[in-house]
Order: C-alpha cells, then sequence, then structure tokens
C-alpha cells in the first residue's frame, strides 16, 4: 500500500491543511469534506473548509449533533484527582486541588464543535497552506480559482487529490481516483487505510449519510462488494444512517435501531443483484423493536436506497416459531419463484410470504436456492 504510505507521510508532517470541494457541493461532497474534516482535528491539525458555506437540508441533522452533543469543560488549575458519577437527571463531576484553591473563576465550558463550524466557508486563516486535499475537482483550473481569488494563497507545497470522476486530469502529488463510487465511499476507503482510529461517530455519521445521499450506488453491482462492508464498519464505528431516520412516524428510535440492525446484517449475491437480510428474535427485543416496524425498513430500502432486490427474513411466534418472508423485485422470473414455491400474498412488485421452517438460517438457504 505505497500510496497510503505517501498519504500518511503527507498528513503526518502537514501543519496547515485546507479541504476544498466545489462551492454548493452536493450531500456526498460535503458529507465528504466533513468527515475528513473531523478525521484531521482529531489529530490536531489545523485544519480549513472554505467552500462549505452552509450544509444542505439533507445534512442538516450533522449540525444539530454539533451543536446538542460536543461540549468542552476547561480548567486552568492543577488537579490531584478527578472522578464522576453518574445521578438520575444527570452526572456530578469531582474535582480535588492540586495545591490551591479552585474558583468558579478558573472554569469555562463551550461547544467546540459548533464553534468550528460557524468558521467553516471562511477564508483561510492560514499565511500559507502547506497541504491542499481536493475532493470532486476534475482539474488544477478549479484550484487555481480558489487559490487565486477567495483564499488569496500561493500554491501549497503538496496536492492530495481525491474523485470519483475517471476523466479527473490527476493533478495532485498523489491521486486517489475512485471511479464510479461516491466521494464519502472514497474518504471512508483512505482513513481506514490510513488509520481507522481517525473514525468516531461524528465522522461514521457524515460518511453514511454521503454514501446514502449516492443511493444509486447499490443499483451497480461492481461496486457493492465495498459498499456493503464499508456501511458495517461505519454502524460499528458508533455512525447510524440518520438521513434515513428522518420522517414522520411512531416509534422513531426503535425504527432507527432495526434498521440499523437489517444494514449491518446485509449481504449481497452478485449475480441476482439480490440484497438480502434477517433478523432474530433476540434482534427485535434488543431493538424494542416488532414486526410492525418492517414496512418501514421495506420502504426506505426501496425508495430511498433504491435497491433493486431486496429480501427480509424474520422469526416470527405464533403458536410455534416460523420464518416469514418479505420480497420485492423489479425481476418478475425472481418473483414468480418465490409465489411458486412458497404460501404467500402479492402486490405489485413485491410478496409476503411464509416459510416452513423454525430455522431462520435453515429458512435462508431454502430461498436463497429457490431464487438462485
Amino acid at each position: 500500500m505505497p500510496e497510503f504510505i505517501k498519504i500518511k507521510n503527507i498528513i503526518d508532517e502537514a501543519i496547515n491543511i485546507t479541504i476544498l470541494t466545489k462551492i454548493n457541493a452536493d450531500e456526498d461532497a460535503t458529507a465528504a469534506a466533513l468527515a475528513l474534516y473531523f478525521s484531521l482535528k482529531n489529530l490536531n491539525k489545523n485544519v480549513n473548509l472554505p467552500a462549505v458555506k452552509k450544509l444542505p437540508p439533507p445534512l442538516f441533522f450533522l449540525l444539530k449533533q454539533l451543536q446538542q452533543k460536543t461540549f468542552l469543560i476547561s480548567l486552568k488549575k492543577d488537579v490531584s484527582e478527578i472522578y464522576y458519577k453518574k445521578i438520575q437527571s444527570g452526572i456530578n463531576l469531582y474535582l480535588k486541588p492540586k495545591t490551591e484553591q479552585i474558583n468558579l473563576e478558573d472554569f469555562s465550558f463551550k461547544n467546540i464543535l459548533a464553534r468550528e463550524f460557524n468558521n467553516f466557508g471562511e477564508a483561510s486563516p492560514f499565511p500559507r497552506i502547506d497541504t491542499l486535499i481536493t475532493l470532486g475537482l476534475q482539474n488544477f483550473q478549479e484550484v487555481e480559482k480558489f487559490l487565486n481569488g477567495a483564499l488569496s494563497q500561493p500554491y501549497p507545497a503538496k496536492i492530495l487529490n481525491v474523485d470519483n470522476n475517471f476523466l479527473n486530469q490527476r493533478f495532485g502529488e498523489i491521486n486517489l481516483i475512485k471511479p464510479y463510487s461516491s466521494l464519502s465511499q472514497a474518504i471512508a476507503y483512505l482513513l481506514k487505510n490510513l488509520d481507522e482510529k481517525l473514525i468516531n461517530k461524528i465522522t461514521a455519521d457524515c460518511l453514511l449519510a454521503g454514501m446514502v445521499s449516492s443511493a444509486g450506488n447499490f443499483q451497480k453491482p461492481k461496486i457493492t462488494q465495498e459498499i456493503l462492508p464499508t456501511i458495517n464498519w461505519l454502524i460499528k464505528k458508533g455512525g447510524n444512517l440518520q438521513l434515513m431516520h428522518e420522517g414522520k412516524g411512531e416509534r422513531p428510535l426503535a425504527r432507527a435501531k432495526i434498521l440499523d440492525r437489517v444494514l449491518k446484517k446485509l449481504s449481497f449475491l452478485k449475480e441476482q443483484s439480490l440484497y438480502f437480510s434477517s433478523l432474530t428474535e433476540k434482534d427485535f427485543r434488543e431493538t424494542e423493536s416488532c414486526s410492525k416496524d418492517l414496512s418501514f425498513i421495506v420502504e426506505k430500502v426501496k425508495f430511498f436506497l433504491k435497491i433493486p432486490s431486496f429480501l427480509l427474513l424474520w422469526e416470527s411466534y405464533s403458536s410455534k416459531l416460523t420464518v416469514k418472508g418479505i420480497f420485492y423485485s423489479k425481476e418478475r422470473k425472481l418473483l414468480k419463484k418465490i409465489k411458486e414455491n412458497f404460501e404467500g400474498t402479492s402486490r405489485g412488485d413485491g410478496t409476503l410470504f411464509l416459510v416452513r421452517e423454525s430455522n431462520i438460517l435453515t429458512a435462508q438457504k431454502e430461498v436463497l436456492k429457490t431464487l438462485t
């Protein structure tokens, strides 16, 4: 992985980094830029993001997270001991001064990420940019417009060029070009290969939001093998698909949890372009959800992710344990196979059916065998 060694060396040596994307960039490019911004801030780098002047509306939930969840409590005195206790309505923080009395004036409290966000879109505060990372810019002329215009900067010493367009002119010292991928997926690929510790919750949320906003990727089998592991990895890193959770309806938290569980277990059959997942009774219990929430899952998978063919199986208890399934597809021959081999009801391009098996793994093998 020589290119990642070079990228790591560039970032390690960098002092002032500017991330550049198109003005009024789409959700994918904006989310990718934000994810990279917060990852580099975790390395205590000076980072600027001048082109992101405001978030696209679908990404407003990220701003809510920054405003509500990231706070810094500072103390200007030395302490010899610190501990906390959770109480019913919050938390108590205990500090023991090392050599002197602590006064209220010695404390400060601020929302650091929200403050940083308010500075996005401004011209570079750095006297000189030593490293420039471009996202989604196809040629150096686009870079020059920023350097000679809004940034009023000489050319940076090093340029890392990240793009998903095969027409990119490869103007960087290092060029990471991932054709047909989303920019967010490209940044996830970059950060994972550099150091997985660069990914925290806010970074994972940004990347998931960007990948979901480019949902057409799920209709391209060539890159599916990268998408699913990346989504699962980001969810395990604490990210959630908040962009898909937005909307009206009851039980939003339970639905969000069960949706994440379905996507975490999502698999893909390349030959049939078929995505499938399954839920056990334990999954429902741990997410505090029920089978009534599954219509929400199918709606999001079908209309938001635009997955062409999807199978969901789940354990169902009535008088005994059985396995039920939902399958939809634009491929009539696949729908016909389900109708001919399982009991159920059909409507449009979807069918609800019963598998007379008590073991969900056995049921899954049976259904997949029918579809292949």
